[in-house]
């Protein structure tokens, strides 16, 4: 992996199509298939991370060794929504997570409370009846059902960007997330959350009317335009490719455009993930940490605030 800041990337990511690198979205695109325009609709999340069987194993996203008391642990920056061919990690990512006792998530999927808390959204934020007007025809341009008395504000526009990662093959049950749990809860390897799905939501959640109604429209025009679809492509090709210059690129662009919205995505999060990622390892635990690439990456990167708390921290090149 390649950690020079000095290649430009071709793009930057000024929507919210950052977030499937950052935090899994627990939202699912209900789809009707009137015809061939219409994206496919996605298996069982199940049945996803069951043809994972049958892909080949890759080396993909970004990998680091960290060391502190005679232990190592290590953390590896994943993608929330992911191609097949890139589902199954590689043998240097299963290394790490041979030689962990812990697996350590955002969210457990296995969670029964996270699945039975997925409805609670703030109702501070209200969606008007233009916004709702026009999401309406965003969702019949896309396939998706409609049912305004069902749509929450903070969820409104991700089936949007569900059915643009279908469009493209890419599927939550495809993640390295989802294929590390499944393997954790086969093996008996205990899988912990990092942060409860309430701070999940709450990160996601824009601090006024104001800040969603620009988050809003701007993701209306990425999509109408295509820029949605596109960017997300791009995204899971750079972290295919362990691309560690547009990642950077990436976070950057978010602070500089969005600082509020990433202070609450990122910095936030990451001191807290930091904590309990070192609370773990000095119980004695080896912990094998999957997160969102993204939360590697700025001022408060996982493996920076990590090295402040005396681990010493090393890149581990990925190969095929």
């Amino acid at each position: 992996m390649n950690i020079s800041l000095n290649r430009s990337s071709r793009w930057s990511c000024k929507s919210l199509a950052c977030i499937f690198i950052i935090a899994p979205m627990l939202v699912r695109a209900q789809t009707h298939n009137s015809d061939n325009s219409c994206p496919p609709p996605p298996m069982p999340l199940e049945q996803q991370m069951a043809y994972v069987a049958s892909a080949p194993a890759m080396n993909a996203g970004f990998l680091w060794k960290i060391e502190k008391d005679e232990r190592t642990s290590w953390l590896y920056g994943t993608m929330h929504l992911n191609h097949i061919d890139f589902a199954k990690p590689g043998s240097q990512i299963m290394m790490g997570m041979r030689n962990s006792d812990v697996l350590a998530v955002e969210v457990n999927p296995y969670d029964q409370h996270a699945a039975t808390t997925s409805a609670i959204m703030p109702t501070t934020i209200k969606l008007s009846s233009s916004q709702l007007e026009k999401l309406r025809k965003a969702y019949a341009k896309d396939c998706v059902v409609f049912n305004a008395a069902n749509i929450s504000s903070i969820g409104a526009i991700s089936p949007l960007f569900i059915t643009q990662a279908q469009r493209q093959a890419l599927f939550s049950g495809f993640s390295p997330d989802s294929r590390l749990a499944q393997i954790a809860r086969r093996t008996g390897k205990p899988i912990v959350s990092l942060e409860t799905l309430e701070q999940q939501i709450a990160a996601l959640t824009p601090s006024s009317q104001a800040e969603f109604d620009q988050i809003f429209e701007s993701a209306l025009i990425n999509f109408e335009s295509g820029k949605m679809e596109a960017e997300l492509l791009q995204l899971n090709m750079a972290w295919r490719q362990s691309d560690w210059p547009t990642i950077i690129k990436l976070e950057q662009d978010m602070t500089a455009n969005q600082p509020a919205f990433a202070a609450r995505l990122l910095d936030q999060r990451n001191m807290l993930m930091a904590e309990k990622i070192n609370a773990l390892h000095q119980e004695g635990k080896r912990v094998f940490v999957a997160v969102g690439a993204m939360h590697m990456a700025g001022k408060t990167a996982l493996p920076k605030l990590l090295q402040d708390k005396g681990f010493i921290v090393k890149v581990v090149p990925l190969r095929n």
